[in-house]
C-alpha cells in the first residue's frame, strides 16, 4: 500500500496526531483514508463483503473486552488469548 519510506513516515505521523484521532483504535472512514494517500475501495453497507468485514469487526470487539485480551493474526491463522 505504501512502498515509499517518506510516504510511510508521513502517513504514520498523521495517524499519530492525537488532536485529530483521540484514541489508538479510532476508526477512519474511506474519505479520511484516501486523504492519507491510502489505496481505498469503497463498499456500500449492502455489499456482502462489507457485511463480512463488519461481522468480523463486531466479533473481535465482543471478544476483546478486557485489557488482558490479546489477538494475534497472521496470513493463515488467528489466536485469541484471554485474560
Amino acid at each position: 500500500m505504501l512502498r515509499e519510506h517518506a510516504k510511510v513516515t508521513l502517513v504514520a505521523g498523521r495517524l499519530n496526531d492525537n488532536k485529530q484521532w483521540l484514541s489508538h483504535g479510532a476508526v477512519i472512514n474511506c474519505d479520511e483514508a484516501a486523504d492519507l494517500s491510502l489505496s481505498v475501495i469503497y463498499l456500500p453497507t449492502s455489499d456482502p463483503l462489507w457485511q463480512s468485514y463488519w461481522r468480523l469487526y463486531c466479533h473481535i470487539k465482543v471478544e476483546l473486552q478486557t485489557p488482558y485480551d490479546k489477538l494475534f493474526e497472521s496470513n493463515y491463522a488467528s489466536l485469541h488469548l484471554g485474560g
